[in-house]
C-alpha cells in the first residue's frame, strides 16, 4: 500500500512541474505576441499619418484643364500618284495610296474622309482634271447607287451622301472593289515575258540580282522554276566558274544561288586582273648566250647551173614533147585519159627530169627535126608578148598540143581544121567571132576540140606560159554537130 501511494505521490509532482514549465513557456509566448501587436499598431499609425497627408496634398492640387478634342489637318494630293483607269497604272497607284495611309491614317476623321482623299487622285498623270478619266466616270455610277441605295434623288448624288453601300464603308473595302474593277489581266504574261527576256549581259551581278527579283517574284513560280530561269539569264563566264569552282547544284533555293553568282563574279573578276598584271609585266631579261655556230647556208639549186650546156628552156621542151607525145608533166604517153580529164592525172616529174628528157628528145633525130626558127627564146616567162608566128606558115601553131582529132591523137602539122586567127597579145577586132580580151601574158588562139559525145567544139584556148595548159571558158565556145 505504501509503495503505491508514494508512486502516485510522485507521478503528480512530477504532472505539476510540467504545467509549472508550461505556464512559464505559454507567459513568454504571450508577452512576445503583445510586443508584436504593438509594433503593427505603431506601423499601421504611421501609416494612417501618412495616407492623411497624402489625401490632403491631393486636395490642396490644382484641378487639370480637359484635353482638347482632336484636330485633324487636312491631307494634300500626292503629285507623285494619280490613276486614270488604265489597268497598268493600277499597281503602282495602290502601293502609294496604301504607304500614305499607313503612314497620316491617324490624320482622317472618318473612313468616309480617307475615299473621298483617294477619289481626288482619279486623273491624268500629267495632272489635267479639266479630261474626264473612265475612274471618274465609274466613281460617278458608284455615288449613283450610293443614292439609290439610300431612295435618293440620284441626279443629285454627291459626296455629301452618306455612305452606305459596302465598297464605301471603310477604305480596304473601296481599294478592294477598285482593284477589282481595274485589275490588269494581261499583267501576268507582260510579267512572265519580261522574266524570260531577261539577260545579265555586261550588268554586275547585285544590280542583275536586284532586277531579276523584282521581276521573278512578280510571276507565280516553285522555286526550281525560279533557279531554272537565273541559270538561264546568268553570265555564262559567271555561270561556268559557279559551276565548276561552286557547289551549285548543292544550292536548293534562289537566294543560295544568287550568293554562289556574287562569289564566282568576284573571282572572275580577280582572274581578270591576274590575267591583265600578266600582260603588263616585263618579260625577265634572259643572259646574253654567245650565238650558235653559223651552219652552211643551203644553197637553192640554181636552174640556170641544172640547165647549163643543155640548150633546155621551156618553150623548146614543151616542143619536143608534143612532138613526142609524150605528157610534158609527167612524161608519161599523153594518151585518153590525158583528154579525157583535160589535165595530167599523174605526179609532176622533178625539173632535173624535164631537163634529161629535153636532152633525150634533143638527141633523137625524129623528134629534133622541129623548125624552131620562129621563136625567140630570149623572152621573159611572164610574157608571151613576142611569141608570134613569124614563118607566116602556122608551123608554130601546128605545134601546140591544144586539140586532138577523131581518133584521140593531138593535132599534127598541116592540119586544116586548126587554124590561127591571131597569136598576139593585142584585142582583136570587135567584127570577129573570136573576139576574147587578151593580157599581155595570155596567148589566145581558136582551137577545135572532139568531145565524147562526137561533137565538135570550137573555142578560144588561153596558153599559160607557166602551165602551158588550155583554160576554156564556156561562154566563148560553139558547139557544132558534124553534118
Amino acid at each position: 500500500m505504501s509503495d503505491n501511494h508514494n508512486e502516485q505521490l510522485q507521478n503528480i509532482t512530477n504532472s505539476l512541474n510540467n504545467l509549472q514549465l508550461h505556464q512559464e513557456s505559454e507567459s513568454t509566448r504571450s508577452d512576445s505576441c503583445v510586443a508584436e501587436i504593438n509594433n503593427l499598431k505603431a506601423e499601421l499609425n504611421a501609416l494612417t499619418q501618412r495616407f492623411i497627408f497624402l489625401q490632403q496634398q491631393f486636395a490642396n492640387m490644382p484641378t487639370p484643364n480637359p484635353a482638347p478634342p482632336p484636330v485633324y489637318q487636312d491631307i494634300g494630293v500626292m503629285s507623285h500618284a494619280s490613276f486614270s483607269g488604265n489597268p497598268k497604272e493600277l499597281s503602282r497607284f495602290l502601293y502609294f495610296v496604301r504607304d500614305r495611309l499607313v503612314e497620316a491614317g491617324h490624320r482622317f476623321p472618318t473612313e468616309k474622309s480617307k475615299i473621298n482623299w483617294v477619289v481626288r487622285h482619279f486623273r491624268y498623270a500629267n495632272g489635267n482634271i479639266a479630261d474626264q478619266t473612265p475612274v471618274y466616270t465609274w466613281w460617278i455610277s458608284i455615288l449613283k447607287e450610293n443614292a439609290r441605295s439610300q431612295d435618293f434623288p440620284t441626279h443629285d448624288a454627291s459626296t455629301e451622301d452618306p455612305y452606305a453601300l459596302p465598297c464605301l464603308l471603310t477604305i480596304g473595302a473601296f481599294l478592294s472593289k477598285l482593284s477589282e474593277v481595274y485589275t490588269d489581266h494581261n499583267s501576268a504574261q507582260d510579267a512572265k515575258a519580261a522574266l524570260y527576256s531577261c539577260r545579265q549581259g555586261n550588268l554586275s551581278v547585285d544590280n542583275f540580282n536586284s532586277i531579276f527579283s523584282s521581276l521573278v517574284f512578280a510571276v507565280d513560280l516553285t522555286e526550281e522554276s525560279r533557279c531554272d530561269i537565273y541559270k538561264r539569264a546568268l553570265n555564262p563566264r559567271i555561270l561556268e566558274l559557279a559551276l565548276m569552282r561552286f557547289d551549285w547544284n548543292s544550292a536548293v533555293d534562289l537566294r543560295a544561288k544568287q550568293e554562289l553568282a556574287v562569289q564566282a563574279s568576284n573571282l572572275l573578276v580577280e582572274l581578270n586582273l591576274l590575267r591583265r598584271n600578266q600582260l603588263q609585266r616585263p618579260a625577265p631579261q634572259s643572259l646574253p648566250h654567245p650565238p650558235p655556230p653559223q651552219q652552211p647556208a643551203q644553197v637553192p639549186m640554181d636552174l640556170d647551173a641544172m640547165t647549163g650546156g643543155t640548150g633546155f628552156n621551156f618553150p623548146a621542151y614543151r616542143l619536143l614533147c608534143i612532138k613526142a607525145k609524150i605528157c610534158q608533166r609527167c612524161h608519161q604517153d599523153y594518151n585518153k585519159t590525158h583528154i579525157t580529164s583535160r589535165s595530167c592525172p599523174n605526179k609532176e616529174v622533178m625539173i632535173k627530169e624535164k631537163v634529161a628528157k629535153f636532152v633525150s628528145l634533143s638527141q633523137n633525130p625524129q623528134v629534133a627535126e622541129i623548125n624552131m626558127s620562129a621563136i625567140n627564146f630570149n623572152i621573159q616567162p611572164q610574157s608571151w608578148d613576142n611569141l608570134i608566128d613569124a614563118t607566116g606558115g602556122g608551123n608554130f601553131a601546128d605545134m601546140l598540143m591544144f586539140g586532138n582529132d577523131e581518133n584521140g591523137f593531138p593535132v599534127e602539122q598541116g592540119m586544116s581544121s586548126f587554124h590561127i586567127s591571131s597569136i598576139s597579145s593585142l584585142l582583136p577586132s570587135s567584127s570577129s567571132s573570136y573576139s576574147v580580151p587578151a593580157t599581155p601574158s595570155r596567148l589566145i588562139i581558136p582551137i577545135k576540140l572532139l568531145t565524147l559525145e562526137g561533137t565538135w567544139i570550137i573555142a578560144k584556148a588561153l596558153v599559160d606560159s607557166g602551165a602551158g595548159g588550155s583554160f576554156i571558158d564556156t561562154t566563148f565556145f560553139t558547139v557544132i554537130t558534124p553534118s
